[in-house]
C-alpha cells in the first residue's frame, strides 16, 4: 500500500504541481485589473477537474484499502463516519438562523482576506449581500454525506471484486453527477454562479494594497510549489 501510496504521490508530483504553477501564473494575469465572472468559472472548473482527476488516481488504492479491512476496522470505520455525521450536524444547526449565516460570512470573509488582506466595510457588506443570495444546501451535503459513507461501508463489507471495487469507489468520489440527485446539482449550479459573481464583484473593488497582497499570496503558494521536488525522493524510491 505504502509503495503504491508514494507513486501516487510522485505522479502529483511531476505531472500535477507544475500545471498547478501555471494555473496560478493565470490568475495573476487576470487579477492584473479585476477576475470576470468568466474566468471565475473556468477557474473553479479546472481546480475541480484537477482534484477529480487525483481521486481518480487514488481510486484502486481507496479500493485495496477498503477490501483489506477486516469486521472490526470496518465497524470502527462505521462509527467515525457517525462521528464526522454528529459533528457536521451540530455545526450546522447550532444558533438561530441567523447566526448561522453569520457564521458562514465570518468563516467566507476569513478566507478571502487571507488573500486581499483586510477588507473594509463596503467590501464586507458585498460578500455578505452575495451570500445571503446563495441558498443553503445544508439538508442537500448531509444527505449527500451520509449515502457516500453508507456506500463506502456496505463496499468494505460486500467484499466484491478488485475491478468492481476500484470501480464503486470511482462513481462514489469521482462520477458524482451519475448519484446525486437533479435538485442538489441545481442547486449547487446556482451557487456556484453566485460565487462566481461575488468573486468578479469584489475583485472590482480592490484597491492597490489589497491586489499587492492577492499578487503576493498567490506568488507564495508559487513559492513553494517551486521548493517540493517533482520526481520522488530516495525513501519513496526505495517504497
Amino acid at each position: 500500500m505504502r509503495t503504491r501510496l508514494n507513486r501516487t504521490f510522485a505522479w502529483h508530483r511531476a505531472d500535477e504541481l507544475p500545471e498547478y504553477k501555471r494555473f496560478l501564473e493565470a490568475v495573476l494575469r487576470q487579477a492584473e485589473d479585476h477576475i470576470t465572472v468568466e474566468e471565475a468559472r473556468a477557474d473553479y472548473r479546472d481546480l475541480r477537474a484537477r482534484y477529480h482527476r487525483m481521486l481518480d488516481k487514488m481510486s484502486p488504492d481507496i479500493a485495496d484499502f477498503l477490501l483489506q479491512l477486516d469486521a472490526g476496522q470496518v465497524s470502527q470505520l462505521e462509527r467515525s463516519f457517525a462521528e464526522d455525521v454528529r459533528k457536521m450536524v451540530k455545526e450546522e444547526t447550532k444558533g438561530s438562523p441567523e447566526e448561522r449565516f453569520e457564521r458562514r460570512v465570518k468563516r467566507s470573509l476569513a478566507h478571502i482576506e487571507e488573500f486581499t488582506g483586510k477588507l473594509d466595510d463596503g467590501q464586507r457588506e458585498l460578500v455578505s449581500r452575495h451570500l445571503a443570495a446563495v441558498v443553503d444546501t445544508y439538508p442537500d451535503r448531509l444527505a449527500d454525506r451520509r449515502y457516500r459513507q453508507a456506500e463506502t461501508i456496505a463496499l468494505a463489507r460486500a467484499k466484491p471484486s478488485r475491478p468492481e471495487a476500484i470501480a464503486a469507489v470511482r462513481r462514489l468520489l469521482v462520477e458524482t453527477d451519475s448519484w446525486r440527485s437533479a435538485e442538489f446539482l441545481k442547486k449547487s449550479l446556482a451557487r456556484d454562479e453566485k460565487l462566481f459573481e461575488m468573486v468578479s464583484a469584489l475583485s472590482r473593488t480592490l484597491n492597490a494594497e489589497q491586489r499587492a497582497h492577492f499578487q503576493k499570496r498567490v506568488r507564495g503558494l508559487m513559492s513553494d510549489i517551486n521548493g517540493l521536488p517533482t520526481a520522488p525522493d530516495r525513501d519513496l524510491k526505495r517504497g
